[in-house]
């Protein structure tokens, strides 16, 4: 109880401190965005990730934030090798990729602590990342006829789902509109404890990267842990647009997690993720709330 009560405070205080839009106004903003056709990136941090740019950044808190750091960042977000040097080079990579962020979806206490690379970033609320299916304004509908990126575990499921039940998987059916085109690339997925063949966390975000330069599109939506900030900065330097949702994606394609078992939204046309994506250890990152 003494935890949650001090997390309460800390999120009121947060949100003092950083004031930001919610809803119909945040909503509008990002479809005029996207509407520009101008290279943008709309971000969130995870909570992991902005902890290891303070324990890299910040010596004095790094004693309170080493363990959890070490542990996290390796089994929930992916990056391998966790070294003192490693993180360095992580939170250096996403210092200067904050500078790119166009609209940050704000959540984070410790966003308090990087006000100044984030001082020329709209702040629009996290909860904007949730998709709203019964409200016609909501910023999935300027995605219609774009060319749309997908960057995510699941893609294969996601082509599934687009295709065979887009109109199917809410009340009303053009909250997901229909795309031009949609392409997929499958993330990377290195978290409990995978390196999937790679050396090192940064080698995987390269192949990423050459991937998404392979593409032919207009907009990415990006859902893929640790990788997900850094390759919407790379999509906005393409002079494209980018938003990076993290793992709520999987909802706007009616794929279900254990997270999202509450929330009112399934009904018989939404999917598990398939077997093959689903990696040994899932139940240890975070519960397995995505599978």
């Amino acid at each position: 109880m003494k935890n949650n009560a001090l997390r309460a405070t800390i999120f009121r205080i947060r949100n003092l401190m950083l004031p930001k839009t919610r809803g119909q106004e945040s909503w509008d903003y990002i479809g005029r965005s996207i509407e520009s056709g101008k290279p943008f990136m709309a971000a969130r941090f995870g909570a992991v990730e902005i902890k290891a740019v303070l324990y890299a950044k910040y010596p004095l808190l790094a004693p309170f934030l080493k363990r959890y750091v070490y542990t996290c960042m390796h089994r929930n977000a992916g990056f391998f090798p966790v070294s003192k040097e490693s993180l360095r080079q992580f939170a250096s990579l996403m210092t200067t990729d904050m500078r790119q962020v166009d609209v940050l979806f704000s959540w984070r206490p410790e966003e308090i602590f990087l006000k100044k690379e984030l001082q020329n970033a709209y702040k629009a609320s996290f909860a904007d990342t949730n998709i709203h299916p019964e409200d016609k304004a909501f910023w999935t509908k300027y995605l219609k006829g774009k060319k749309v990126l997908v960057i995510h575990p699941f893609a294969s499921t996601i082509e599934q789902q687009y295709r065979e039940n887009r109109t199917k998987l809410f009340a009303r059916t053009d909250s997901i509109p229909k795309f031009s085109s949609l392409t997929t690339i499958k993330a990377v997925q290195t978290i409990a404890g995978h390196q999937a063949g790679y050396k090192t966390w940064f080698e995987a975000l390269d192949y990423m990267k050459r991937e998404i330069e392979k593409a032919d599109f207009d907009i990415a939506l990006i859902g893929c842990g640790a990788y997900g900030f850094p390759l919407a900065a790379h999509v906005k330097r393409m002079g494209k647009q980018a938003i990076h949702l993290g793992g709520v994606l999987q909802i706007y394609f009616g794929i279900k997690g254990k997270r999202w078992n509450d929330w009112g939204l399934y009904n018989e046309h939404w999917v598990s993720p398939h077997a093959e994506d689903i990696p040994q250890g899932a139940e240890h990152v975070e519960n397995g709330c995505y599978w």
